[in-house]
């Protein structure tokens, strides 16, 4: 099993610290989870991913940005138009310490500017804008006190985001803009190209007579399918946009020096999509964005287990790129993957109970084969936001023979000799029950409770199982 080192510690304790004053949530680093080298502590990184302001962490690296050229639409600006929940793209040296580096360019990546034609307010809320619909979620960064209501129809607002795996924009930051001039525009892949037009993200694209191409090399007998380009002009209604201005993101990420070289370091955040698994998971495939990543069975995954590996799960992905496949040293999953798997109970508006623990649930929430009503027996997959567990999936837990078997998963805030706390529940680990490290291999109480760091919000990731978990434990798995 590849162990965590001090310094991997100090870097992850770094980047959840809560005073500090940026964050940019790209991919987590580690160890290489190949059985081979190491990451390099030391050299160059390429990172993307939505940020905060500040000083720019990455890979539990501390990035100074004092120096970095800051980049928009190839256009040199001020640090100061970096801004919370912008999705940006990075180049930057790290020290021999591991722990701090260098800036040396920022592109910020904004996914769209257009006019808000609808408001949905449901919960969470969603914008259409000129046809394209934006979800926010409670990450979402709405600039200068934006609220989400009917008064945002017919204003132009600018959207930092990701896009999920039904290809819906995903909001990291919604900024109404009040500046004269400002051309609609908007980012996506090629799905289709015809002879005089060409289709991203739904909306089909109309090169004017007088359109112009970025940067040399991009040309419209050029662009191909899955192609990632930035198109600029005007919405001319519903799903349908006229270009004066036409972006190859490939090559403009060549030209401003953010695009990671063969065999470079590259960390990539996004939405899972297109997964092809085998094994559980041991090994396989995903899509992020316009890339490729390939995982193995030494893949380290952080803050879940391979099981959570699905489509619309947002993750961190650490490894070496070559052309568009990113070879996968380390999988870290955005927020810790909690479960819980029992009997559904007090449901109520939006929420219910599993296990004694509340549930929230919302329209991002994915409900798969299940009733939302008492006596019911569910899988939950969610996420801890500021003390509420909110829902990803809920799934049915009826079948194959689970009538009576509970499971929770979460990190460990508490351990006595015998016990562990997980969600606010106190377990005893019973002498006869089964105990496996990440590597699934079997272990002895002792070694299984000496691994365990107990905290409050880094604590060990653990799953147990019982059949009820009220009559004892009977299998308990170290996670990360």
């Amino acid at each position: 099993m590849n162990k965590i080192t001090p310094l991997r510690i100090r870097a992850l304790l770094l980047a959840a610290a809560s005073t500090l004053t940026a964050v940019l949530a790209a991919c987590g680093g580690g160890t290489d989870g190949t059985g081979g080298t190491p990451p390099p502590s030391s050299g160059t990184a390429y990172s993307s991913g939505v940020m905060r302001l500040g000083s720019v962490i990455v890979n539990g690296v501390r990035y100074d940005d004092s120096t970095a050229t800051v980049l928009i639409d190839d256009r040199t600006v001020a640090r100061t138009e970096l801004k919370d929940g912008m999705v940006i793209k990075l180049r930057g040296r790290v020290n021999d310490d591991g722990e701090n580096g260098v800036a040396e360019r920022v592109e910020i990546e904004n996914e769209l500017r257009g006019t808000v034609t609808a408001v949905g307010l449901t919960s969470p809320p969603t914008l259409t804008v000129s046809g394209v619909l934006v979800q926010t979620d409670e990450a979402t960064v709405f600039a200068n006190g934006l609220v989400i209501s009917g008064t945002l129809v017919g204003q132009v607002v600018e959207v930092h985001g990701l896009r999920d795996a039904s290809g819906v924009l995903r909001a990291s930051r919604v900024e109404v803009q009040n500046g004269a001039g400002l051309v609609d525009e908007f980012k996506g892949a090629i799905s289709a190209k015809a002879a005089t037009t060409f289709t991203v993200a739904g909306v089909a694209v109309t090169p004017s007579a007088t359109a112009t191409y970025s940067p040399a090399g991009c040309s419209f007998a050029a662009l191909a399918v899955g192609q990632i380009v930035e198109v600029h002009g005007g919405f001319t209604g519903t799903n349908a946009f006229s270009a004066t201005r036409i972006e190859c993101e490939d090559l403009e990420d060549s030209s401003n020096g953010v695009k990671p070289p063969a065999g470079a370091r590259n960390e990539r955040e996004g939405f899972v999509s297109g997964l092809v698994s085998a094994n559980g998971n041991q090994s396989g495939s995903f899509t992020l964005g316009d890339i490729t990543v390939v995982f193995s069975a030494t893949t380290q995954i952080r803050n879940g287990a391979r099981a959570d590996l699905a489509n619309g799960v947002r993750v961190e992905v650490d490894g070496a790129i070559n052309g568009s496949t990113l070879t996968a040293r380390e999988i870290s999953f955005k927020q810790d993957r909690i479960i819980l798997q029992g009997t559904i109970a007090a449901p109520g508006a939006n929420q219910f109970s599993v296990l004694g623990r509340t549930v929230t649930y919302n329209s991002l929430t994915r409900i798969d084969g299940v009733t939302i009503a008492a006596g019911n027996r569910a899988e939950v997959r969610a996420r801890l936001v500021n003390g509420t567990l909110i829902a990803d999936e809920v799934r049915d837990a009826g079948g194959g023979g689970g009538g009576t078997r509970e499971i929770v998963q979460a990190r460990v805030t508490a351990k006595t000799a015998d016990s562990i706390t997980l969600l606010g529940q106190t377990y005893t680990l019973p002498a006869g029950a089964q105990y496996r490290n990440t590597a699934d291999a079997a272990i002895s109480r002792a070694d299984f409770l000496a691994a365990i760091t107990a905290d409050p919000t880094r604590g060990t990731l653990v799953k147990v199982r019982g059949e009820p978990l009220s009559a004892g434990i009977t299998e308990a798995e170290l996670e990360n």
